[in-house]
């Protein structure tokens, strides 16, 4: 520390070894006259010395560029913060002396040099106004300097033109900025080039969080500015003016684009210190030597990363050369892993489109499960909802503990938040816009999952062969009752529609290129809506029928909805007409099914042809409400029927019929064959109680 501090010096006789001749540096610094610390011939003698901290003084910037300044004239004043401290002598000057052509203010006149005293030791904070005021038209430059306070002379390097006056237009010449991408941490600058050098000339930085809303930058209004603390994808451009036409004129944009850090480092459950490696000596990895990552872009530009497998269990690539484009809108295919013992692996891609730093699930570009040496998942790169821009890219391969697309982009090592064994691996991609479109577009045809229905459906509508793969493809559905008459569908501007049919309606969609203003129209989709039949009559009472099969007819079908057409499911007891809905017998017994189609849409009713009258119906006739009794007939081709659905009900094939009892009464139970019929009274009594385990009931 500084201050007062005793200091001793020692001297000792050194000719020989053991105690009492200890040589430097091992001589006791308090010797005593006996033992291990003693010495036996020398001197020791303390002084006081005073420790004093070296003289701090710190001047900033170290270098100031002014704009181009009208000969004759001085420019804008720039400032430099001066301070020191632990200064000798403790009361003194600094001496500020500017270069030919640069002038220092002194609080009263602009010199080229002057003293700036202290007192103390310590000099505060203080400004040094600078400017330019330059005699002829050509480039200074020089250094200011800054001496005093026992310091080292500080210098600071000034530059700037003198130059004819502007007039008219200037040229905004053209804004760059290096670096290009980076995080809040980064340093970048910012540099105007190729504009007008003339007297007048001034500079104004803008930045603009999407290249359409500007905001100037306070304090940025020289050519080039440096800054720190990026939060976003920015775009920057300089607006120089001329003073004297109080005329300006902008630069193009530049972009720097954010690319913040990984929030996470993914580690796996199985480390290295397990001796299982994270899966390397089991190659399921990302890529490794002969099995490399491989993506091919944009423009050309491509990755192959054959980096051998990391222990460690995520390796950062996205400071290394391995880096590609890819175009929004656009599907790419990578080929990973080297699956060589054939594992059930998954495999999993993200892409930071936040620039957040964290994987989102919806950031999940494309990935599956996979047991052959490699895979080459299909990658998409959305066509909207994100910005060009560099951004960060998360390749992932475990061992099959968790399904795609279910893998965690952040493993944290831990038993419930990781893997046990793979592979995680960033790189830095750069996603391009797709190009604008031109000219008049193709309208492509219209599909659709269903055109027809009986009620109310639901289909989708959309477009193949229409122009893709170009920004500023604009879409409007339309629809028409009549296919004459179109009006736009509000709300329906993509390329695909989900439509609800509830009538005839006929659907175009016009697809516009909105850079050139053209556009060109689909032809028309048909969807049609058909009416449901209802009930299949004969003389207006609904099946199921029965007829004669040896007398009678024809016999004519109909529905209350017209149109249709009607067929049987066998012709064997007869033919029917498919537009009148005529029957005509063969003959023949036997039953069938009489089918009636509109459209899509049908109904049906069976159909016996019968021979004879049938045989007596036989068997118990009466039967609790709720339970079952069979009835039969020796005839066969014949209906049963029940004069009162109310009381009972009958089912049945051929000549067996199950009666089952609904209420309280009686119903005449009918079995026809067409030529003629039996019946039989059942009667129902009371509610019916299953006694168990048997299976017939009481009343």
């Amino acid at each position: 520390a500084a201050g007062v501090h005793r200091m001793r010096v020692m001297t000792a006789y050194n000719c020989c070894t053991g105690a009492g001749y200890a040589g430097y540096p091992s001589q006791p610094s308090c010797p005593t006259a006996s033992g291990t610390n003693m010495i036996y011939y020398g001197d020791v003698r303390d002084y006081n010395v005073t420790i004093a901290i070296p003289p701090v003084v710190n001047v900033s910037p170290l270098s100031i560029g002014f704009s181009p300044t009208t000969t004759g004239t001085s420019s804008a004043t720039s400032n430099i913060s001066l301070n020191g401290s632990f200064l000798v002598p403790t009361s003194g000057n600094f001496t500020i002396t500017a270069p030919s052509g640069f002038y220092v203010y002194n609080g009263s006149s602009w010199v080229s040099s002057y003293n700036i005293s202290y007192t103390g030791a310590t000099l505060a904070s203080t400004t040094i106004p600078v400017h330019f005021s330059p005699t002829s038209a050509t480039t200074y430059s020089g250094s200011l300097s800054v001496a005093g306070g026992g310091a080292t002379t500080t210098n600071v390097i000034v530059t700037g033109t003198g130059a004819a006056a502007c007039s008219g237009t200037p040229s905004a010449g053209t804004a760059s900025a290096s670096p290009t991408s980076g995080g809040s941490a980064t340093s970048f600058t910012l540099t105007c080039s190729s504009y007008t050098v003339a007297g007048g000339i001034g500079f104004q930085w803008q930045s603009s969080p999407d290249n359409t809303t500007w905001t100037s930058i306070s304090g940025a209004t020289l050519a080039t500015y440096s800054f720190s603390g990026l939060s976003a994808t920015t775009y920057y451009r300089c607006n120089v003016t001329c003073s004297y036409s109080s005329t300006t004129v902008s630069t193009g944009s530049t972009t720097i684009s954010y690319y913040p850090p990984s929030s996470c480092t993914p580690a796996w459950y199985y480390g290295a210190t397990t001796g299982y490696g994270y899966g390397c000596t089991d190659y399921m990895v990302v890529g490794t030597t002969g099995y490399p990552f491989s993506l091919t872009g944009y423009g050309g530009t491509s990755i192959s990363d054959a980096t051998a497998c990391n222990t460690a269990g995520y390796q950062d690539e996205s400071s290394t050369s391995y880096t590609v484009s890819m175009m929004m809108g656009t599907s790419y295919t990578p080929t990973l892993g080297a699956n060589i013992y054939a594992y059930t692996m998954a495999a999993q891609i993200w892409i930071d489109f936040s620039n957040d730093g964290i994987f989102q699930s919806s950031e999940s570009i494309g990935g599956g499960a996979f047991t052959t040496t490699t895979t080459s998942p299909t990658i998409s790169i959305p066509a909207s909802g994100i910005v060009p821009g560099i951004y960060r890219m998360r390749v992932e391969t475990e061992y099959y503990y968790h399904a795609y697309p279910g893998l965690n982009p952040c493993p944290d090592g831990t038993s419930t938040n990781s893997y046990y064994y793979g592979d995680v691996r960033d790189y830095k991609v750069t996603i391009v816009p797709m190009p604008v479109c031109s000219g008049t577009p193709t309208a492509g045809t219209i599909t659709s999952t269903a055109s027809t229905g009986c009620t109310t459906y639901s289909t989708t509508l959309a477009l193949t062969g229409t122009t893709t793969g170009y920004s500023g493809i604009a879409y409007q559905w339309q629809s028409s009752p009549d296919g004459t008459t179109y009006t736009n569908v509000f709300g329906a501007t993509n390329n695909t529609y989900a439509a609800t049919v509830t009538a005839n309606v006929y659907y175009k969609c016009v697809v516009t290129c909105t850079a050139s203003s053209l556009s060109a129209t689909t032809a028309a989709q048909f969807l049609a809506f058909t009416t449901a039949p209802t009930a299949i009559t004969l003389s207006g009472v609904a099946g199921p029928f029965s007829l004669c099969a040896t007398s009678g007819g024809p016999w004519t079908f109909s529905d209350a909805v017209t149109g249709g057409s009607w067929t049987l499911s066998s012709t064997t007891p007869g033919t029917i007409v498919s537009g009148t809905g005529v029957f005509t017998r063969s003959g023949t017994s036997g039953a069938t099914t009489i089918t009636y189609t509109v459209g899509s849409c049908y109904s049906t009713a069976s159909l016996t042809m019968g021979t004879g009258s049938p045989a007596s119906i036989t068997g118990t006739t009466t039967v609790c409400a709720t339970q079952s009794t069979t009835l039969s007939s020796t005839t066969s081709s014949g209906v049963w029927t029940s004069s009162d659905v109310t009381k009972a009900t009958v089912a049945g094939t051929s000549g067996t019929g199950v009666v089952t009892g609904v209420n309280n009464g009686t119903a005449t139970i009918t079995y026809s064959t067409g030529c003629g019929y039996s019946t039989a009274s059942v009667t129902v009594n009371g509610s019916g109680v299953t006694l168990s385990p048997s299976t017939s009931g009481v009343c």
